[in-house]
């Protein structure tokens, strides 16, 4: 099973699919829709062929090919959402980054908790980053749980 054809049948029972993906399975997955899609810069260019001066303008360009909402993680930089909520930005929160091993992933599972908590997106988006972060922060391995994400969210400013 391809991840477009997972994305279709999730969503067609009422889910909410979450993409984070590169290459060729981040463009055919964007392609039929999915309700988040996570790109880090580098894959947000090479899926649009683009590398405009505006991050929001290649948040827009994602959104443009199918997803709902678009989430691209820029590292120390924080990250552009562009969605049903508007477009924004938000910074990353300071930290001594120790280690960035699945920082991209704890920023998804931020989000998908702040979605499931109700928050609207820039609080998701917020969480997104804080969990990121903390995870960036720690040594070896480990992934920031919530206490870790708590101590960061509030130096995370929507822009």
């Amino acid at each position: 099973m391809t991840h477009n054809q997972l994305i279709q049948i999730i969503q067609s029972r009422g889910g909410k699919a979450i993409l984070d993906a590169s290459g060729e399975a981040l463009s055919l997955g964007c392609e039929v829709g999915p309700f988040l899609c996570k790109p880090n810069l580098a894959e947000a260019e090479h899926l649009t062929g683009l590398s405009p001066t505006s991050l929001i303008e290649l948040a827009k360009a994602v959104h443009a090919i199918g997803p709902s909402n678009v989430v691209i993680s820029l590292g120390k930089d924080g990250a552009v959402y562009c969605g049903e909520s508007g477009d924004f930005a938000v910074n990353a929160p300071r930290i001594e980054e120790k280690n960035p091993i699945g920082a991209g992933d704890s920023m998804v599972g931020g989000m998908v908790w702040a979605l499931e908590q109700g928050l609207d997106f820039q609080q998701v988006v917020r969480w997104g980053v804080a969990c990121g972060a903390g995870t960036a922060s720690l040594v070896g391995t480990s992934v920031a749980g919530k206490g870790d994400a708590e101590k960061l969210i509030g130096q995370i400013i929507i822009e």
